[in-house]
């Protein structure tokens, strides 16, 4: 399927010079979050 393809072939994933907010996020620290405010990307955080 599609999803699969995207998932184990991530143009992004591969690409560390990638313009996009994904690309960011993996490629960037996270900055300090308040306490009791977890969003999304918290779990790339444990």
């Amino acid at each position: 399927m599609v999803t699969n393809t995207l998932r184990t072939h991530d143009p992004v994933a591969l690409d560390p010079g990638a313009r996009s907010p994904i690309a960011a996020a993996r490629h960037a620290p996270l900055p300090p979050l308040p306490d009791g405010d977890v969003p999304d990307l918290g779990i790339q955080r444990r």
